[in-house]
């Protein structure tokens, strides 16, 4: 979980994992751009709305917002 809702972060879907999603993480992850940033598995809407990167959850895509 992330320290503050400011914190930046990755968000993606938690429950059962699925390879994309694990990818996608990993993929960020390895980017020095983005290695700080904490992952959050959640299917809370604040959350999710809340994250500077958003994999795999939230119905939208918007490459302009990372979602």
């Amino acid at each position: 979980m992330f320290k503050t809702l400011n914190d930046g972060h990755i968000v993606t879907h938690n429950g059962i994992f699925h390879c994309d999603e694990a990818m996608a993480c990993a993929m960020l992850k390895v980017l020095p751009k983005f290695q700080k940033l904490y992952i959050c598995r959640t299917r809370d809407l604040k959350l999710i709305n809340a994250g500077f990167i958003v994999v795999d959850v939230g119905a939208v895509f918007n490459e302009s917002t990372r979602r």
